[in-house]
């Protein structure tokens, strides 16, 4: 599972680094917060600089390098200097460069511009967040250390929650996933579990394939039956799939909580663990947040999973939100975080505040 401290701090030139941790010599004042700023910073490097900084390894300087236009060797000279804008749309938290005279990204006249983008995001209980709204999600929806404080979200709900339905064994359906328990070697056999009574969950998702990130979660979260309409209902028999169709209703509102894979966009599409590579992808860049106090934002070309909502893959489906309504409960896993979901409202990891 990746975390802050095992991130590699982005490789800078002194020149780049100073636009998050330096103050302008013109001004005095946070070249961070001008950045920030409508209009954004704007700061000037002769090509010398920008090609040693690229030489350094310089993220910033190689790409405003890399788009430099292909001519002779004699022109431009390379004291000649280069305009750049840093910007920061905060909303989308999103750093842009763009560099002017010369360089490909825009033409002479600015009528049309195109810019290098970067993705900032602040780890949670990090200082950055306080400029930097966006927060990147660092959990691995795998691990079992994951599930424990929705378990006992869980347990609390069945315990306490009067507007919630309690611990009462219901009626099995026809047929359900057994599961080992956690501590055992992983098993899921279907069995026929008509006219029994127990505790179930059930799966919402997009319809087919394999689905063993379900039976994961089942386990992680102590449940011994799982009920997934690809393998509970027999797919080739009419008259079964006739039968069962007649009691959806009762499945979902009887299992004790359905498993939302809400970040999942087909059958074939797992959600656990799912991760950009820390070592190429994410960065450390330490950022100036005020007067002696510093900060370590994350830096990265690659979409990250963040807190902060949008719409999920399953969102967009009909019938998985009728699931939803029916549901006593939802686990949702979306790309951003993990949620519980009752008759009293969300809960998430007490480490991720997703309000």
């Amino acid at each position: 599972m990746p975390t802050l401290q095992n991130m590699p701090t982005v490789a800078m030139c002194e020149a780049c680094s100073g636009l998050f941790t330096a103050l302008d010599k013109a001004s005095g004042k946070s070249i961070r917060e001008q950045i920030r700023q409508t209009g954004g910073y704007r700061y000037h490097r002769t090509r010398r600089e920008l090609e040693r900084g690229a030489k350094l390894g310089c993220p910033f300087c190689s790409t405003i390098a890399s788009h430099d236009d292909k001519r002779p060797h004699w022109y431009p000279p390379e004291d000649a200097e280069v305009v750049v804008e840093a910007s920061f749309d905060i909303d989308r938290g999103v750093l842009a460069f763009c560099g002017r005279n010369g360089l490909e990204l825009a033409t002479e006249q600015f009528i049309r511009t195109s810019s290098v983008h970067w993705k900032l995001y602040a780890p949670a209980g990090d200082p950055v967040s306080a400029i930097i709204p966006q927060t990147a999600v660092l959990t691995n929806f795998a691990s079992p250390q994951s599930f424990i404080p929705f378990c006992q979200y869980l347990h609390e709900c069945l315990a306490s929650h009067q507007e919630c339905l309690g611990v009462t064994p219901v009626e099995l359906p026809t047929r359900l996933i057994e599961l080992s328990l956690l501590g055992e070697p992983e098993t899921a056999l279907l069995q026929q579990t008509q006219g029994v009574t127990g505790v179930y969950c059930a799966l919402s998702y997009c319809w087919g394939g394999p689905q063993p990130f379900a039976t994961t979660i089942a386990r992680n979260m102590g449940i011994r039956y799982i009920w997934v309409d690809s393998f509970c209902i027999i797919q080739d028999s009419q008259d079964d799939v006739r039968s069962e169709m007649t009691k959806m209703l009762d499945m979902y509102t009887r299992a004790q909580f359905t498993v939302s894979a809400a970040s999942a966009s087909s059958c074939n599409q797992g959600f656990l663990g799912r991760f950009p590579d820390a070592a190429t992808d994410l960065f450390k860049l330490p950022v100036h947040v005020g007067k002696d106090i510093m900060g370590s934002a994350l830096i990265s070309k690659t979409c990250w999973p963040t807190v902060g909502g949008r719409l999920q893959p399953i969102n967009k489906r009909a019938w998985t939100f009728q699931e939803s309504l029916l549901a006593q409960r939802l686990l949702i896993f979306t790309e951003m975080n993990m949620l519980l979901k009752c008759n009293r409202g969300f809960h998430s990891d007490p480490a991720i505040d997703i309000n």
